[in-house]
């Protein structure tokens, strides 16, 4: 033990002042060394842009959106530590002569971000493969969107009706050749019927007066009218046209509903064989099925509709009529559902929609020709769906049969089985 001590304590002078020098050989070797290293993706920023230019791929935050790979010669002791996350390659937009401009990576532009570690001061060659920064003209301008329907199937109990507004636009400052690239492709935005469940519809309150609830405007969330921009790296902005605040889908409550009403019926004789067919050689037989009341035929079966709304039939129900029309050489002659007037009745459809906004979210004007035309559409599928029923899973038919100069006709079902029904008939 005392021979250990020894070791230490003799000459302790001269043996420490050999360690000292040791240790400063090695820590000057040590750093005297150097190493190079491969850093693949390093991020670009570029500072400094003017006002009226703009780089393509450039993000919000100034980084763009590629990225470099980078070979670093410098200390040893340094490098063999550096990962790619540590640095970040900054450019100073300024300093550009030309709208393209070649780009020269020095160790001026490194940004250390590993504060562990110092390491711009260490780095001595950067080296990495040429590339170009242009400098774009920046522009402002209205690029389209269209809203299209939305994809899926809507909740149990509701059909689709429509979306409003169906066309926007999105004011976008960017790169010119970007933003016109994108005016001359437009943005789509379709949304999920599998984001919007039963419940949220059945909870949404009349937007309008109570017999006609049915037509159900659900308010696009502001979270859902966002759109990507492409030469953002799709970053995602908030649609800003000023109609985006009106952005709702409407959905027509699956019910059905009586016509209450006892419907006319008439023989249509078309003048290109007026000649053999006309009221004096054929006539409804009124003995069987039909009724006359006020020398007016009419038949007397409760009928139903359903695929429309309330309000729909509301305007139309005074004027339905049931025509057969007189055919020659055929025994049983063809018929239809007729809507009289039916342009008088889609103003009047329209006028109501228009004259009733909707309450709560929507800002939308009392008229506008695009709401119009939006509406009208809408009538004009309605009309397009009316079908009579006898029951919520029975399709009206009937038989008009040609007896002795009598049209005679015998009503009857069609099974048309529908699950999902709402079944609103003794409403």
């Amino acid at each position: 033990m005392d021979r250990l001590i020894a070791l230490f304590t003799n000459n302790w002078q001269q043996k420490g002042v050999a360690l000292f020098i040791g240790l400063l050989i090695w820590f000057m070797v040590n750093h005297s060394l150097t190493e190079t290293k491969a850093l693949p993706n390093v991020p670009i920023r570029v500072i400094s842009i003017p006002e009226d230019k703009m780089i393509v791929g450039m993000m919000p935050n100034g980084l763009l959106n590629r990225r470099i790979n980078l070979t670093v010669t410098g200390s040893k002791s340094v490098i063999d530590q550096l990962e790619p996350g540590d640095l970040e390659v900054m450019i100073d937009a300024s300093t550009f002569d030309a709208d393209d401009q070649v780009i020269k990576i020095a160790r001026s532009n490194l940004v250390n971000h590993n504060p562990e570690l110092d390491v711009v001061s260490h780095i001595s060659e950067v080296v990495h493969p040429e590339f170009v920064l242009k400098l774009s003209k920046m522009i402002t301008a209205k690029v389209p969107i269209t809203v299209l329907p939305p994809k899926g199937s809507p909740p149990q109990g509701y059909d689709y009706l429509d979306i409003w507004p169906q066309k926007m636009t999105q004011t976008i400052t960017g790169p010119e050749e970007q933003v016109e690239a994108l005016i001359n492709k437009g943005i789509e935005v379709a949304f999920d019927f599998n984001d919007i469940s039963k419940n949220d519809l059945d909870k949404i309150k009349p937007s309008r007066e109570n017999f006609h609830d049915d037509e159900v405007s659900f308010f696009v969330p502001s979270s859902w009218k966002k759109v990507p921009i492409p030469f953002r790296n799709n970053t995602l902005e908030e649609i800003n046209d000023p109609e985006a605040p009106n952005l709702h889908i409407d959905f027509l409550r699956r019910e059905i509903f009586a016509i209450d009403r006892e419907l006319p019926v008439r023989l249509f004789y078309p003048l290109v064989t007026s000649d053999v067919l006309n009221p004096k050689t054929l006539s409804l037989n009124t003995d069987v099925t039909l009724k006359v009341r006020n020398e007016l035929t009419f038949l007397p079966v409760k009928l139903y509709v359903k695929d429309v709304s309330r309000l729909f039939l509301e305007v139309v129900r005074d004027h339905l009529m049931i025509s057969i029309v007189a055919t020659k050489d055929v025994n049983e002659l063809p018929w239809g559902l007729s809507v009289i007037a039916p342009h008088e009745l889609e103003n009047k459809y329209v006028s109501y929609l228009i004259s009733h906004n909707h309450g709560g979210q929507s800002n939308e004007p009392r008229h506008s020709k695009k709401r119009e035309s939006h509406l009208r559409a809408r009538f004009q599928d309605f009309l397009q769906n009316l079908t009579l029923y006898t029951g919520p899973e029975k399709r009206f038919d009937l038989e008009a049969e040609v007896e002795n100069g009598k049209v005679t006709v015998h009503t009857m079902s069609v099974n048309e089985p529908d699950p999902g029904l709402f079944n609103n008939a003794a409403r």
